[in-house]
């Protein structure tokens, strides 16, 4: 019986780490978060989900939703932490050590204040920039992993806390073009599933 379990695990173990890229979209989980600033990186990686046919369900080893896809032979996790956006590093570093995933083959997709809307900028390593859910990540995963900005400022910004902007819901004109700004970011995660370099220069989705 012994050997049997062993043999399980060996297999178990090797199917955790045929996963080659993580890409995790921070955000809140409750409903009353759904459409908010904030919650552009779960927005994300549900566009890519929702091209790709896969569904996301609950693994609560990896304090997160999760789905599974296969882009030209690569297998890829996306990621929705349920730790509220103050600890998604919990649920990144849980879905690192459990596929054994390193900070260079991982992508965190979030909102950005200091981006303007529509913008989206990608880049390797750096700081928070006083974004508490990359904060949390750097806490747990250090910095090497690539970032994935989606822009959300606007004029209404510079009238109300930055913490309540945040959590406030797209304006009309914004949510008709947050389908071509989501296909942006989907390309953007193509990009990295395949292994090439991300644009060096801001985007911006006219």
């Amino acid at each position: 019986m012994a050997g049997e379990a062993g043999g399980r695990s060996s297999k178990s173990k090797r199917e955790r780490r045929s996963i080659v890229k993580l890409i995790a979209g921070l955000g809140n989980p409750d409903k009353k978060y759904l459409g908010t600033r904030h919650n552009a990186g779960f927005m994300a990686v549900e566009s890519l989900a929702g091209e790709k046919g896969v569904d996301f369900s609950r693994h609560k080893k990896l304090k997160s939703m999760a789905a599974r896809l296969e882009q030209a032979g690569e297998p890829v996790i996306l990621l929705k932490p349920q730790t509220y956006m103050n600890r998604s590093g919990e649920a990144v570093a849980a879905a690192q050590r459990f596929f054994d995933i390193h900070p260079a083959d991982t992508l965190i997709v979030y909102d950005d204040a200091a981006l303007n809307f529509a913008a989206l900028r990608a880049r390797r390593g750096g700081e928070s920039a006083g974004h508490n859910g990359i904060k949390s990540v750097i806490a747990h995963c250090g910095d090497g992993f690539n970032r994935l900005r989606l822009g959300i400022a606007n004029a209404h910004l510079e009238k109300q806390p930055a913490e309540k902007f945040v959590l406030s819901r797209f304006a009309d004109e914004e949510k008709d073009k947050l389908p071509e700004i989501l296909q942006a970011a989907t390309q953007f995660m193509e990009t990295f599933i395949e292994g090439e370099d991300f644009p060096a220069d801001t985007y911006r989705v006219e």
